[in-house]
């Protein structure tokens, strides 16, 4: 912005004791870098998105999401209505992990109840959620009541609402990785855009 197009913009109020200060000297190199420079990015989980074509960071930056969750009402679990899609909290009573025929197939089931009742939720082939879902773990559940009790679409552990949200981004996702970890590493590189050089000329910004 030029002088007099800022004498414009702040004509008739009262400016600033002090101006914002200047944004670091960005570095696209730090683009380049491997999955394995975000925190939380272990080697497995690196292998498993490189099935996804995603190397770098800057991939993970550009892996779009393919929808986004639609608005979905907060209920109790003695209300749940076969079909509906929305949201329960609860806490986490047991679970269990239970073998499938098929290799490495596997279902955790576990019993989560709120103060009007509990149900069991059923997630397939994750079995690292057995070593999570703690006994008293609160949990935050999107899906909908089926089959097999209730059968989520996306979960948060607390009481925060990102995965669950209304509008949360749902990515490209893979057999082998879960959609909930392809987010949870896009949120870890997020950052990491800050070194995205931007496109429009100096003049126009």
């Amino acid at each position: 912005m030029t002088a007099t197009r800022r004498q414009t913009v702040f004509a008739g109020l009262d400016q600033p004791g002090t101006w914002p200060p200047t944004p670091r000297a960005l570095r696209p190199q730090r683009l380049e870098a491997g999955l394995d420079s975000l925190p939380g990015v272990a080697a497995t989980t690196q292998r498993k998105l490189g099935k996804l074509g995603l190397a770098t960071v800057r991939d993970v930056l550009e892996h779009r999401p393919r929808r986004y969750e639609t608005a979905a009402d907060e209920v109790v679990i003695a209300a749940l209505r076969q079909g509906e899609e929305v949201v329960i909290s609860g806490r986490v009573l047991n679970v269990e992990k239970r073998p499938m025929r098929g290799r490495r197939r596997t279902r955790i089931v576990a019993r989560v109840a709120d103060d009007t009742a509990a149900i069991s939720v059923t997630w397939f082939n994750q079995p690292w959620l057995a070593d999570r879902l703690k006994p008293g773990t609160e949990i935050r559940l999107r899906g909908k009541l089926g089959r097999f009790g209730f059968e989520p679409r996306s979960y948060d552990i607390g009481d925060e609402a990102r995965a669950t949200a209304d509008f949360a981004p749902v990515y490209p996702a893979a057999e082998e990785i879960a959609a909930a970890t392809v987010r949870r590493v896009v949120d870890a590189a997020l950052p990491l855009a800050a070194h995205v050089p931007d496109p429009l000329p100096a003049e126009l910004r």
